[in-house]
């Protein structure tokens, strides 16, 4: 695949969620000779690329963006409208079919002597969850449920609690061929999930998942996150969260578009633990970016 130069391609308010250079520098780092540029692009501000031989990463949300990369005849890594729903609410995956998600509650339905776990809904990296995530009683859930309310000005999320192994599996797709990179998460928090202060500070340790749970439940696991890669229709790359429980059962937690590409993000992790290198998986991804057809335009 002959690649000019790789574009960055985002806005100036997701920007200002980012740490605006490691990610720029590692790539940069890896890619070379090839040059690598951020660009904030906007509805009047655009980037001046070569269709044929320019390849652009998407770390924007927006439908827009992607819909013009799509009638520019570019090779990206953005997905549809559709796709992307599934990472702005977690409640979505709960509809798919064979898709198994912790259960969903609503408040009125919130019992004592039941655990249960209280997030955000809408929130990603881990954004609103810490050790009073648990709760194990009614009165912890409206607390949590309150303060979640206040703080992220959302509706919580109250789900069964999963007691059991945190993972995560990343998904890259290269013209048809899935490549699979499943790791076991040890947080490292003094909790048994991943807390936001957890993420932020690098505490956690990741291990290889077949070496930790067996190839049979190892494989079941990639089966799993194909089969969510599947429905929610990915065309390039991204990664599932998983809990799996005493009995090595997988529970899908949620799904991360454009996961992050960092050196220290859990995507790299999958690769670090297969002995494969930064460079390796930058290559990887930007060998997802084959032109696809959202909206009818033309694909190759």
């Amino acid at each position: 695949m002959k690649i000019n130069k790789v574009w960055i391609v985002t806005t100036s308010r997701e920007l200002a969620l980012l740490a605006p250079d490691y990610k720029v520098a590692e790539i940069k780092a890896a890619m070379s000779p090839i040059d690598v540029e951020r660009v904030c692009v906007d509805e009047e501000t655009w980037f001046d690329g070569d269709v044929e031989n320019d390849v652009v990463l998407v770390e924007t949300r927006l439908d827009f963006i992607i819909r013009h990369l799509e009638s520019c005849g570019y090779r990206h890594t953005g997905e549809s409208p559709f796709t992307l729903s599934f990472n702005r609410d977690k409640t979505l995956l709960k509809g798919c079919k064979y898709i198994r998600t912790p259960r969903m509650f609503t408040i009125d339905e919130v019992v004592d002597g039941v655990e249960y776990f209280v997030k955000p809904k809408f929130s990603e990296n881990s954004i609103g969850i810490d050790e009073r995530s648990l709760c194990k009683s009614r009165k912890e859930v409206l607390e949590r449920v309150d303060y979640l309310k206040l703080r992220y000005r959302c509706e919580p999320l109250i789900e069964e609690y999963i007691d059991g192994l945190e993972c995560t599996v990343g998904v890259v797709n290269c013209n048809g061929n899935e490549h699979f990179f499943p790791i076991v998460i040890n947080p490292n928090c003094g909790c048994n999930w991943i807390t936001e202060r957890a993420k932020n500070g690098d505490t956690e340790t990741f291990l290889d998942m077949e070496k930790i749970v067996g190839h049979e439940l190892c494989n079941k696991i990639i089966l799993a996150a194909f089969d969510v890669f599947c429905k929610v229709k990915a065309h390039h790359y991204m990664r599932i969260d998983m809990r799996i429980d005493k009995n090595g059962v997988p529970y899908i937690i949620e799904t991360n578009l454009y996961p992050g590409l960092a050196g220290n993000g859990y995507l790299y992790r999958g690769f670090e633990v297969q002995g494969r290198s930064y460079h390796e998986m930058i290559n990887v991804i930007l060998e997802s970016a084959f032109k696809t057809d959202y909206y009818g335009t033309k694909s190759i």
